[in-house]
């Protein structure tokens, strides 16, 4: 049978009140703006624009029409003409975070296209740049939102109580 001695009597009620505390924060998300602005810069916009650079991943992107072809420059990437959509895809501006959340959108009018091409609609082929079903992109998600909660256990939790 093993026992275990605590120094400090009070060492228990500490800890509760630390384990509470850490409760509160995590509930209330109130440091999470970091580990979401983390997930945005590091994952979420590099495999925006690794989307791009491949024209699609895992799968490539369907071609362009003959149309547009027939009126766009002889050499062109898909979706990547002049690179402004890119840039607008991978804007901070079309990531809104809130507390606990982050969504993708907000697009600006002159961009229409980007969600057309993204979703798949009017006819238009499907060819999805916003994206994280890589493996690679959720295991650095996991990495990133991990070391948010241990730095909330850190900061919350006193490692000694004698």
């Amino acid at each position: 049978m093993m026992q275990v001695m605590v120094a400090n009597p009070n060492a228990l009620a500490l800890l509760s009140r630390d384990i509470q505390r850490l409760g509160n924060d995590l509930k209330g998300q109130t440091r999470m703006r970091g580990a979401w602005d983390r997930v945005r810069d590091e994952v979420m916009i590099p495999s925006i624009r690794q989307n791009f650079d491949m024209e699609g991943r895992p799968n490539k992107w369907e071609p362009l029409s003959p149309v547009t072809l027939s009126r766009a420059p002889s050499r062109i990437g898909i979706l990547n003409v002049t690179g402004q959509l890119k840039r607008s895809a991978t804007a901070k501006r079309r990531f809104k975070i809130l507390k606990n959340e982050m969504t993708y959108g907000n697009w600006p009018e002159r961009r229409w296209f980007g969600p057309v091409h993204d979703f798949g609609l009017g006819g238009v082929p499907q060819r999805q740049f916003v994206m994280i079903q890589q493996p690679e992109d959720s295991t650095q998600i996991g990495e990133i939102l991990m070391e948010w909660v241990e730095d909330m256990v850190n900061r919350n939790i006193r490692l000694h109580y004698s």
